[in-house]
């Protein structure tokens, strides 16, 4: 198994990351019939439907109705609270791949500079060209060409 097999797709985890939330949203609007904070947590169905069971003439369907409407309004507020953590966990997970990401091309790059940079620069200089201006720019002037490119 080679290192292809590790790897994440940061594109993929900003996607899932507004597809939950979109999903969750869209949650929230269908079922917050409540105001305000409470009807972004799925808040306000079971007032709807109790008040709305009273007219129903039957003692039965409307404590049935009102204990659907009591469990149906604290599961969407479970999946809202869930899918608002999972959507906060994969761009807490991105940034860290992110800065990673980052850090490790700072890394190389200073590296490289170190090597092969004009030793009167800051290591830091390099820090902000892109990967093309570094193998463009600078390392043909100080003889070194990347693979490929005969002399």
């Amino acid at each position: 198994m080679g290192h292809e097999a590790f790897g994440v797709d940061l594109d993929a985890l900003h996607t899932a990351e507004g597809g939950i939330r979109d999903a969750v949203a869209e949650l929230t609007e269908m079922a917050g019939w409540g105001f305000g904070a409470w009807a972004a947590e799925g808040g306000g169905m079971a007032d709807e439907v109790i008040s709305s069971a009273a007219h129903t003439g039957h003692d039965e369907l409307r404590a049935a109705l009102t204990e659907f409407a009591t469990a149906w309004e604290w599961g969407v507020r479970i999946l809202v609270d869930d899918g608002q953590a999972a959507a906060d966990g994969l761009a807490d997970s991105r940034s860290v791949y992110e800065r990673a990401d980052e850090e490790a091309t700072t890394a190389i790059k200073r590296a490289l500079h170190t090597a092969f940079g004009d030793p009167m620069q800051d290591s830091g200089a390099w820090d902000e060209q892109s990967w093309s201006s570094i193998w463009q720019d600078e390392l043909p002037t100080l003889g070194v060409r990347p693979e490929g490119q005969g002399r």
